[in-house]
C-alpha cells in the first residue's frame, strides 16, 4: 500500500525518535572516545559501547515481529541471546529485568556457537573464530532469529542487523535478505532509523 506523504513524515519523526532514545541510553560516545582502536582505550568507553548495544538489542525486538511458531506458548518470554560477549549479556540482563515487549517477559540467554539454538529470538554474536561463525550460520538456517552482529562479520555471519560506528556514533544496517528467510517482520520505523537498508534479493 502506498504510503501518504503525511504517514511518511510520521514514520521518519518515530524514527528520529527512536533513535534519540537510544542514545539518550548513554553518554556522548565521542566524549567516551568509543571508537579508538588502541586494545587499551579507557574502560569507560567499552562500557558505553556495551550499553548503547545493549539499548538497541532490546529496542529492536519492539520493531520485529516474529511468526507464531517462534513461541511455545501465547505467554511465552521473548529471549534475547548474545554469544562471546558476557559482559555485554550482563549489561543487557540488568538493562531488560522487569520489562515487557508485546506483553512477554524478557529473558537474556548466553549462547554457544557450538550449540544448537533453540528458544531464541533476538541473537547478538560477538567477536567469533571462523568455525564458531559456520556452526552457527547451520544452527541458525532459516530459523525465526534476528541475528545481530558487529559490521566486521555481517557478511561471514549472514546478519540481519549490523552495527556501524559513524561519526563517533553507532548506527545500524538492516539486511532484508536474510530477514524474510527467517519470516521476520521488521517495521518501517526500524527501518527508517537505520542507517542502510539492503533490499537487493
Amino acid at each position: 500500500m502506498p504510503v501518504g506523504p503525511r504517514s511518511a513524515v510520521m514514520v521518519r519523526l518515530m524514527a528520529a525518535v527512536l533513535l534519540a532514545a537510544i542514545a539518550a541510553a548513554v553518554p556522548l560516545l565521542a566524549e567516551a572516545g568509543m571508537f579508538a582502536p588502541d586494545p587499551q582505550a579507557p574502560i569507560d568507553a567499552r562500557a558505553a559501547e556495551r550499553r548503547i548495544k545493549a539499548a538497541y538489542l532490546f529496542k529492536f525486538a519492539s520493531y520485529v515481529e516474529w511468526p507464531a511458531d517462534a513461541f511455545a506458548a501465547a505467554d511465552s518470554p521473548l529471549v534475547i541471546g548474545v554469544a562471546s560477549d558476557p559482559a555485554l549479556r550482563n549489561e543487557l540482563a540488568q538493562m531488560v529485568e522487569g520489562r515487557t515487549i508485546g506483553g512477554r517477559g524478557v529473558r537474556v540467554r548466553t549462547v554457544q556457537p557450538s550449540h544448537p539454538v533453540r528458544g531464541i529470538h533476538v541473537l547478538y554474536a560477538g567477536e567469533l573464530a571462523d568455525v564458531e561463525r559456520d556452526a552457527l550460520r547451520r544452527h541458525l538456517a532459516s530459523q525465526p532469529v534476528l541475528l545481530v552482529s558487529d559490521l566486521a562479520q555481517a557478511r561471514a555471519l549472514g546478519s540481519m542487523v549490523h552495527f556501524v560506528p559513524v561519526d563517533e556514533r553507532l548506527r545500524f544496517d538492516v539486511d532484508l535478505r536474510p530477514v524474510t528467510a527467517g519470516r521476520l517482520k521488521v517495521s518501517a520505523l526500524m527501518l527508517s532509523a537505520a542507517r542502510r537498508v539492503e533490499r537487493r534479493p
